[in-house]
């Protein structure tokens, strides 16, 4: 008999463990508003899910989601960040008391509206090292991504059969 409660504990733990405790969070390269209008569409217009409460400025949207006649407590998080200098927004998707693959899945679901309406994410933004002289004229320039060596000459930068070569001699 004991044996038999402690399995049954056992058992309600691990299902209350399957349980989202934790929210997921994926980064995308599309805008911050992009993703924004796009999840307000999602959640309102696509799954009719009620918004409780929304604040651009901070990035959450909070909102309720309903299943089987049961109330849920959700949450999207839209935020801009700066990852291995390149501009991402991170979405992190919570639904409390579901499970994780619930989670994934409204993401999945808003990535794929995303990809219908605005085509293939965009290479990601790159935004520098951030510097210690912080808006003085050089940091000022437009950057493509690209190094540039700004004393390289004409000379320097011509490319030749050699260098086009260069990767058969290791073959």
């Amino acid at each position: 008999m004991k044996n038999g409660i402690f399995l049954l504990c056992v058992a309600m733990v691990m299902g209350f463990g399957s349980m989202s405790q934790a929210a997921i969070s994926k980064e995308l390269t599309y805008s911050e508003d992009t993703v924004w209008r796009c999840a307000v569409r999602f959640l309102r217009v696509d799954s009719g899910y009620k918004i409780l409460e929304k604040d651009k400025e901070t990035g959450y949207l909070l909102f309720e989601y309903a299943e089987n006649g049961a109330t849920y407590n959700g949450s999207f998080e839209v935020l801009k960040r700066v990852v291995n200098n390149h501009e991402v927004v991170r979405v992190q998707v919570n639904l409390h008391g579901q499970p994780k693959y619930m989670e994934s899945l409204l993401f999945n679901k808003l990535e794929k509206k995303l990809k219908n309406e605005y085509g293939m994410a965009p290479a990601p933004k790159y935004v520098g090292p951030p510097t210690e002289d912080a808006g003085t004229e050089k940091d000022a320039k437009p950057d493509d991504g690209k190094a540039v060596d700004e004393d390289a000459t004409e000379e320097d930068l011509r490319i030749t059969e050699d260098d086009l070569n260069a990767d058969q001699k290791y073959d």
